[in-house]
């Protein structure tokens, strides 16, 4: 297979113009609404991307809604439509919830947030200053700025205190200032907001919006459990991490809470002079796997650790079911290329040349940093040189991916 891009750096990260569909329905009714159940805040909760995708459908397609409903449903689509990587679709969604109800912050908070991420800058910040100047108050809004760096740093320790004088969401706030704080190393600070939260109760707790982890939604409790055990590693404080991973299992034990213990396990630096809890990560997955055997980011780090017990066939098996379970996420071209790797450990080089070659095709196709990164890695051990590439395109990428299947030692 020959690519047939031969542009040089930055390497076609390309993103496709997308031509957005906005068509809210001109005679929406406005008799009684029927049920919402699933498509709502509650179902976002509970309910998995692709049931909530389903519900919100089912509903849209419903006569009788009325405008608030139509647009409701639209933007709780457009946000499982987010978590299942349609980014067109998502916008789409978002494009209609704004038509019917162009007013709303959430709706223009959310459409920012997709296209600081897949889309224009531009459009995202005039989203946002149009939902600051409808809620000016919101903390969502406030935060927004400071996760994506809108404001200088001066400022934000100010407008964190600000949002944190809204009352019932202050748990929240609280939760987004510790991670802040930590991406800053101030470990005390963040340490000392996140045990401020886990001081409301339960219900309280409930009550809020949910929580992302792992790119999967979790309850504020749980994913501050989480946020205390990354807090407690970059402290050095493994036996207090392990503590917090260990409560949120007890209190919650799910996929997710199985998945982040094991991969708290699996990182664990070999310098700590701690036992190998690698058969205790494994043991988690396996349990993660067993409650949740669709969710493929728990066979994605199961293959990974079989691998690095020397469990290769069932390494092999593993990393099928995470593809095969979500082929469209953006993590396919290096999952592809780690099952390269482990059909060449197994003897099979052909095969692990072909998906090689196919993890580098997909990454173009989806415009991911992947093809960047595994070209330089193939300069920075010679399998492919940056004049070959100049001259020969993508040939020359070709060629050192077959190099690098036909060298064990090729990471």
């Amino acid at each position: 297979m020959q690519f047939a891009i031969t542009t040089r750096r930055p390497l076609l990260i390309v993103i496709a113009a997308v031509a957005w569909s906005v068509m809210a329905n001109a005679n929406t009714p406005t008799v009684t609404t029927p049920t919402a159940a699933g498509c709502d805040q509650n179902g976002e909760r509970t309910l998995m991307a692709p049931k909530i995708h389903q519900l919100c459908s089912e509903l849209i397609a419903k006569p009788g809604l009325n405008a608030k409903t139509y647009a409701e449903a639209h933007y709780r689509r457009a946000r499982a439509r987010s978590e299942l990587y349609d980014w067109t679709g998502a916008m789409n969604d978002f494009d209609i919830a704004i038509e019917a109800d162009p007013n709303n912050p959430n709706y223009l908070r959310a459409r920012a947030w997709r296209n600081f991420y897949h889309g224009d800058r531009e459009e995202g910040q005039a989203d946002l200053a149009k939902a600051i100047e409808l809620d000016p108050t919101d903390p969502d809004n406030l935060t927004f700025k400071i996760s994506w760096k809108l404001l200088p740093e001066n400022e934000i320790h100010d407008l964190f205190e600000e949002a944190l004088k809204t009352g019932r969401i202050r748990p929240t706030i609280l939760k987004k200032r510790a991670e802040f704080l930590l991406k800053r190393n101030n470990l005390v600070g963040a340490e000392k907001d996140a045990r401020e939260i886990l001081t409301y109760s339960d219900s309280d707790l409930k009550e809020l919006q949910s929580e992302f982890e792992s790119g999967v939604r979790t309850d504020l409790k749980t994913a501050t459990h989480f946020l205390l055990g990354r807090i407690y590693y970059a402290a050095n404080e493994f036996a207090k991490a392990e503590i917090e991973y260990t409560k949120a299992v007890t209190d919650n034990p799910s996929v997710l809470t199985f998945y982040e213990r094991a991969k708290f396990y699996s990182i664990l630096p070999m310098s700590s002079r701690l036992p190998d809890r690698r058969m205790d990560a494994l043991k988690d997955l396996k349990r993660a796997t067993e409650l949740g055997p669709d969710r493929s980011y728990a066979f994605d780090l199961l293959s990974e650790m079989l691998q690095r017990t020397q469990q290769l066939p069932e390494a092999l098996t593993a990393i099928d079911q995470a593809l095969e379970l979500d082929p469209n996420n953006p993590k396919t071209p290096p999952l592809l290329w780690a099952k390269a790797r482990l059909l060449r450990l197994t003897g099979q080089t052909e095969p692990a040349i072909t998906t090689a070659v196919a993890a580098m095709s997909m990454g173009i196709e989806k415009g991911s940093t992947f093809p960047q990164w595994l070209i330089e890695k193939l300069e920075k051990y010679d399998y492919l040189g940056e004049a070959d590439f100049t001259k020969r395109g993508f040939e020359a990428v070709n060629d050192g991916i077959t190099a690098c299947m036909h060298d064990n030692r090729c990471w």
